[in-house]
């Protein structure tokens, strides 16, 4: 299956050198990582994110920067990496930030939940309850969130599980 996403791959590439503009080519990028990571190769995973990021860094593209970031946190995280997927997911926040600047409420609420959640739980794996609680009640009140199901459902699933591993508490 890889080598059929690697053809499509190098197809889009080839085809966007024509029109000067290889955003597909990251998408493809992290849709061939995420399959890695599916499939539990996790490192070969982070090397299709970080062409991805580079893409969309050289693009200006901070929503596919952040997504590839968020990606790759995910995989970091399967890693047992806490350290560098907390930086990244933290950078994807920032990104985040900047670019609800410029999105409508109602258009940016979904992307602020996504990554909160995201981080918070990384914050969880990493046995940052408080932070992580912080982060899962962050995203159930950013306003609009009953409007987005999904994201409303994961934090408030991601808020019972920090809330039930009890009193214990990692420090910083």
């Amino acid at each position: 299956m890889t080598s059929a996403v690697s053809s499509v791959v190098r197809t889009t590439r080839a085809t966007e050198s024509t029109l000067g503009d290889d955003w597909l080519s990251g998408i493809a990028l992290c849709n061939l990582g995420a399959i890695h990571s599916q499939q539990g190769r996790h490192e070969q995973a982070l090397e299709h994110y970080a062409a991805a990021v580079a893409i969309a860094e050289k693009n200006g593209r901070p929503r596919a920067i952040g997504n590839a970031l968020c990606f790759a946190a995910d995989a970091h995280l399967a890693l047992g990496r806490h350290a560098e997927a907390t930086h990244l997911l933290r950078r994807a926040v920032e990104l985040a930030r900047e670019a609800l600047s410029t999105l409508t409420p109602g258009a940016s609420t979904w992307l602020e939940m996504e990554v909160r959640v995201r981080l918070g739980s990384t914050y969880a794996a990493a046995g940052r309850r408080a932070e992580a609680r912080h982060e899962f009640q962050t995203a159930l009140a950013v306003p609009g969130a009953g409007d987005h199901p999904r994201q409303n459902t994961m934090a408030r699933e991601g808020l019972r599980a920090v809330d039930a591993r009890g009193p214990g508490e990692q420090k910083k």
